[in-house]
This record gives C-alpha cells, structure tokens and sequence, in this order.
C-alpha cells in the first residue's frame, strides 16, 4: 500500500524503517493499518512523545484509525500528515481543538545544482565525542521549527543522536577547525532518503555552510555509500513559511511536490 506511491508515504515508510534499524530503550511505537475488506486503506504510527503520523484514503478510513487511537491514547498531542488527510483526522478527533502549528513543504531533488558561491569547508560525518554539543543544536533546531516536545528529555534526544551517529547518519560541515553547520539523512526507503535536522547557529550563519553540506550530502546520498546505498531521490521537509529557506532548497534542486501539516490538539 506504501509502496504503490512511495513520494506521499516517504515519512510513514521512512520513519517504520527507522524504528527496525534503531532501537530506544523503553519507547513503544504505535502502528496502525484500516482495511477495506483485504485492502489496506490508511496506515497510522506514532512514536511518542511526537503526534501521530497519518496516511490514509478518505474519512471513512481516517475515522477506523481515530477510534481505534482513542484506546491507545486518549491524549494524543496531534497529528501530522498530507494538509488534506491531517485536517481530516483532526475534524473527527474528539473532545479537542485543533490547532495548526506546521505547514511544511515536501520537497525532493533527483539532480544536485551546485551552490554558485562554494562555502569553505568540507562535509563528515560526525564523531561520537561531538554528540553533547549536537544535542545542544538539535534542542535548538526544534526549538527554532517549533518541533520541540514538551516530554521529549535531555536523556531521550541523547540516545537518539548517539545511536544516529554511530549509524552513519549525522553530518557536519567543518571550516578549518571548526564544526559550523549540522545535518543528517533519515527514512531511507526503497528508492530514496531524507534529510532533516539542518541547523547552522546563529554565529555562523550567512556564510553559505547549511546549503554547502545539504548539497554535499544530496550528492553523496545519490552517488551512495555503503550505509545507505544508492538513492533515486533525496527529499526533506521545509517550513513553508520561511521562504528564504525554500529559495535555499529550489537553488541546490529542490522541487515543492506537496504540503504537509502537524495539527496539536489543544484542551
């Protein structure tokens, strides 16, 4: 059901591969599918403390999942999904106001435009020693995209970093001795990889590092490595709201395929 259009269920697929390749100490993911009779026609996961992550066909389907969450967990935070199906599921959501706290924009790259002012510098991978500072910088990043969790502990966004470096998975752009700019690739699928957490602090800002490493690493992630093989794609997920980062994005080769929304349920 994913597979048949791989690009809409990117994050749904990506984050289920997630949650096989990295394993966290007392999280327990929720996953859902509805069905049609043998046809599966909405899936659902949630890895708390973050919303649920929908993918479905229609209100009747986005309805079996909302009852069937409602046991689960009463309390859900929210959701997050395609604008039309998240708003959906919100509609059908029970005893809850439905607050709009995201609108990002899906986009994916299949040819890497090199940036026309090359950063100094040069992308690696990080080291496990770095982790502290880079959980400093995720805290940061979340905080600046309003993603932070209010559950989410110190000690969680730790074990997530450590377990993503020692994965391969978490990038840094050095200039000379210093480390000034972060990212890394998540939810690799059958034809493609994302990437997120791309954060450059303030001070080291407007040098051109983040869109240096973004398109060092959508190159690297197209040509492949050992880790994550050969990609068809590179996608990640962009604040619609931030259209400096958007143009960013549109000049390494980044193209707008779809919108998405995280919904938060207020009481």
């Amino acid at each position: 059901y994913l597979l048949s259009n791989e690009i809409d269920a990117m994050l749904v697929l990506g984050i289920a591969g997630e949650l096989e390749r990295h394993v966290i100490p007392g999280l327990v993911p929720q996953l859902l599918t509805a069905h049609d009779g043998d046809r599966v026609v909405a899936v659902a996961l949630r890895t708390p403390p973050y919303p649920l992550i929908v993918h479905g066909d229609g209100e009747a389907a986005l309805g079996a999942v909302a009852e069937a969450m409602v046991e689960i967990e009463p309390a859900l935070p929210g959701v997050t999904g395609h604008v039309a199906c998240a708003e959906t599921f919100a509609r059908l959501w029970p005893n809850a106001v439905p607050e709009r706290r995201m609108h990002m924009r899906f986009r994916l790259l299949r040819t890497v435009t090199p940036p026309p002012r090359p950063a100094p510098g040069e992308l690696r991978r990080a080291r496990p020693d770095e982790a502290p500072r880079l959980c400093d910088w995720v805290a940061s990043f979340t905080a600046d995209t309003g993603m932070a969790m209010e559950d989410e502990t110190r000690e969680l966004r730790e074990h997530r970093i450590g377990a993503r470096i020692a994965a391969g998975d978490v990038y840094v752009w050095q200039h000379g001795d210093e480390v000034v700019s972060l990212n890394s690739v998540a939810g690799k699928t059958t034809s493609g990889i994302r990437i997120n957490m791309v954060y450059t602090p303030p001070a080291q800002r407007g040098h051109g590092y983040a869109s240096a490493s973004v398109a060092a690493l959508a190159q690297r992630m197209l040509d492949g490595d050992a880790e994550h093989g050969r990609n068809s794609f590179v996608c990640l997920y962009a604040d619609a709201d931030a259209p400096a980062v958007n143009r960013i994005y549109a000049r390494v080769g980044f193209e707008h395929v779809y919108d998405s929304v995280q919904i938060r349920f207020a009481r």
